[in-house]
Formats: C-alpha cells, sequence, structure tokens
C-alpha cells in the first residue's frame, strides 16, 4: 500500500509541479484519488466539485 501512496503522490507531484508535502495534503483533501486531485489543483475546486467535472467529461482528466 505505501508503494501505491508514494507513486500517487509521484504522480500529482509531476503533473502539477507541486512540492511533495503539498502533493501529499492535497491527495489527502481528494481521498486518494489522483484524478480528482489533479482536476482540483487546476480548477481551484474542492473534491465534491472535481467529482462532478470528473462525472461530466466521463472520469477524463485531461491538461490543457
Amino acid at each position: 500500500m505505501k508503494k501505491l501512496k508514494d507513486r500517487s503522490v509521484r504522480i500529482v507531484i509531476e503533473i502539477t509541479g507541486l512540492g511533495r508535502i503539498q502533493a501529499q495534503e492535497l491527495l489527502i483533501k481528494a481521498r486518494g484519488r489522483v484524478k480528482a486531485a489533479i482536476v482540483m489543483h487546476f480548477q481551484k475546486t474542492d473534491f465534491a466539485g472535481a467529482q462532478k467535472l470528473l462525472k461530466q467529461n466521463n472520469d477524463l482528466c485531461e491538461k490543457s
């Protein structure tokens, strides 16, 4: 499980450019969901908003 969490943090760091601590905090707010964390960061929204956006876009997360 630790490997999976570390991988999730590294993905969020790579895509968002955040530091490790910020990425970990974001993932906590996103309930461990990488796509939600990325949407939360770029769309400046909360978890519920990110889930709604992902659902509207068939769970696709694209960086523009």
